[in-house]
């Protein structure tokens, strides 16, 4: 084995991905304003996370796609508790545990690669020795199993979601918008990597992994949307929906086909949009209310008592722009057209009926429908107590500062032009999507 690098089509799809979020995420940072203790390191840990993404994004074989996720999740880590909060270094070491466990998982796989595979580097279609897609070992069955798994860890599969609400919640607004809209994306490529280029679909298609891969996606989207609408916390609400978004996702992936996976591509694409944009406009209600109330907007535990739902109360008449912006992208998470977000559950359902997996092929669909409902059962509370306040509210504060305020209205503004002009990205997903079967 060895270390090999080069670009394709997907890893360019993740590459600008990528890089267009970790630019408009820097931009936030830098007119959040990140305290001068901790800013050199903020800076180094965001320059060092994303060489590693880029890293990951043009690797061409398993040991150095390995080795990249590793090292970007150990970096992820300290980018998270880089401001030395004690609740920020729980939530980092949460982080690295399941980084672990999913790294654990992930090592057996160099083991039976040499013996199955007839090559060691990424293939469009899997590198599978064709006599093993007729009558595959169930040994190896195991292994394909475990291998998908622990990259779906870092996505935020149950029982592996833990990580989600602690860490993103926790962060600085700045991180929170990194780790959803970039970091968890690079355990997305790296399913897709294992699936498509290193066993290849047809050897999964139809065997007890890609049923119990598609049912556990489908437990985590609504164990996702149920434990959001408990939350008080805005800020969890969002934790909590990003690990049913991300199933979401990873259910298109597991449903092997074409139009699935095309959902799930434009979903990566959605909720990288969505997600960043919603924190940052978090971030941004809890940085002008602290200051307001003479509260450091670094202070954590300070930061998440602002975050309550109905401490918004009238606050969408005050800061107008920024409660646009969450209204942009509740309707884009729930799936109201046309704003982005509902043209991805349109192919994801229709590509899980088309698959035609017994049971999983109509369940799919209806617990995506069933998680819309929930997911506005808990994000309208939060417009209806921002612009219809049910009693007279003074005015506290006004819109944050403009490095904070333009990075997630421009944000806001692509997700509706993606929603309505989808074609454009369609057509660069199906140009690569045949190749991969």
């Amino acid at each position: 084995m060895s270390l090999k690098f080069g670009l394709d089509p997907v890893g360019s799809f993740f590459l600008v991905l990528f890089t267009c979020m970790w630019i408009v995420s820097g931009i936030y940072a830098a007119g959040h304003g990140i305290s001068q203790t901790n800013k050199k390191r903020f800076w180094a840990c965001y320059v060092l996370t994303y060489i590693m993404l880029a890293c990951l994004c043009v690797s061409q074989s398993y040991l150095t796609m390995y080795l990249s996720f590793v090292l970007m999740s150990i970096l992820a880590a300290q980018f998270v508790c880089h401001d030395g909060e004690d609740l920020t270094f729980f939530a980092a070491v949460v982080y690295l545990v399941h980084a672990a466990a999913g790294a654990v998982l992930g090592i057996p796989a160099f083991f039976i690669l040499k013996k199955y595979c007839g090559s060691q580097s990424f293939a469009a279609g899997g590198s599978l020795i064709s006599s093993y897609l007729a009558d595959t070992p169930a040994k190896l069955l195991v292994i394909i199993f475990l291998t998908i798994l622990a990259f779906s860890t870092a996505a935020g599969i149950f029982p592996f979601h833990s990580w989600i609400p602690e860490a993103q919640p926790s962060a600085s607004a700045p991180v929170s918008a990194a780790l959803s809209g970039v970091v968890t994306k690079a355990s997305i490529l790296c399913v897709i990597r294992v699936i498509f280029f290193v066993f290849g679909a047809d050897v999964i298609r139809g065997s007890w992994v890609q049923y119990v891969l598609s049912i556990m996606a489908l437990l985590t989207i609504i164990m996702g949307s149920v434990v959001a609408y408990q939350q008080k916390f805005f800020a969890r609400r969002l934790a909590y929906s990003s690990v049913g978004q991300l199933s979401y996702i990873l259910f298109g992936i597991f449903s092997l086909g074409p139009v699935g996976l095309l959902g799930a591509f434009l979903h990566i694409v959605y909720h990288s949009l969505i997600k960043s944009c919603m924190y940052m406009a978090t971030g941004a209600i809890m940085a002008e209310n602290s200051t307001q109330k003479g509260a450091a907007p670094s202070a954590v535990q300070r930061a998440r008592s602002l975050s309550v739902v109905s401490s918004f109360e009238g606050l969408g008449l005050q800061m107008p722009f920024t409660f646009g912006c969450i209204a942009v992208c509740s309707f884009g998470l729930i799936g109201i057209p046309p704003v982005a977000g509902f043209l991805s559950r349109w192919y994801l359902a229709t590509g899980s009926l088309a698959e035609g997996l017994k049971v999983i092929s109509w369940l799919g669909p209806a617990v995506m429908l069933l998680s819309a409902l929930v997911i506005s059962a808990y994000l309208f509370p939060v417009l209806i107590h921002a612009y219809f306040p049910t009693k007279e509210t003074p005015v506290t504060c006004g819109e944050a500062g403009k490095g904070m305020l333009y990075p997630a209205i421009f944000l806001a503004i692509v997700i509706v032009l993606l929603g309505i002009f989808a074609q454009p990205l369609v057509d660069i997903i199906n140009g690569f999507i045949p190749g991969l079967f």
